[in-house]
């Protein structure tokens, strides 16, 4: 008999405390959480440098900011602009620029490959360090996975000095229910998945 995932949790790309549990439930450990802190930025990287245009460089960053700002706010969202992205995006123009004498799809092909082979490394590491398979979902995968992990390191840092208290409001537009009860949340739904997993005949 073939084996059964349990039902997948659903991604809301507009909704920050559910963007963020889904993310949780699927990036519990620390292992997959560290191959994600490396590849996450090599994809972003890749995928500025393929683009290989000034214009279309610039498109692909004003489109991941707008989203980081409007979701997660001014703060988290322009930090994770002005020390994740933008340094990115940077790289990208100078290894353009050093590849500016290669023929035309050099650069493109490169930046293919560092995206592609950081996508596959990622897949490999959910294979090694979780018990569950995140279900298929472009935007997380593609757009909002590196957004939601560097604010979850955020948090990470700010419920280790302040144990157990709500994150500030001001930090996420207003938003109250972003706090230390979405890594609970989180937690029981793995649990309560994995048990399920656990049920399953194969």
């Amino acid at each position: 008999m073939q084996s059964t995932d349990p039902p997948p949790i659903t991604f809301s790309p507009f909704d920050l405390r559910a963007a963020l549990v889904f993310h949780r439930v699927y990036h519990a450990s620390r292992g997959i959480q560290v191959n994600h802190w490396v590849f996450l930025p090599c994809y972003l990287l890749g995928v500025f440098l393929a683009l290989t245009n000034f214009w279309a460089q610039m498109a692909a960053y004003v489109l991941l900011s707008v989203y980081a700002l409007g979701l997660t706010g001014r703060v988290v969202g322009g930090s994770y602009v002005v020390f994740l992205l933008s340094p990115l995006l940077f790289l990208a123009w100078v290894l353009t620029e050093n590849l500016a004498n290669q023929p035309a799809w050099v650069p493109a092909a490169t930046g293919g490959g560092i995206a592609l082979a950081s996508l596959l490394l990622q897949l490999v590491g959910h294979a090694k360090f979780e018990k569950l398979k995140p279900p298929p979902t472009l935007m997380h995968g593609l757009v909002a996975a590196p957004m939601l992990e560097w604010m979850m390191v955020g948090m990470e840092c700010y419920l280790a000095t302040n144990p157990r208290k709500p994150t500030p409001t001001w930090l996420f537009n207003g938003i109250e229910d972003v706090d230390a009860e979405i890594f609970d949340e989180a937690e029981r739904l793995s649990k309560e998945y994995e048990a399920k997993f656990d049920a399953l005949v194969i």
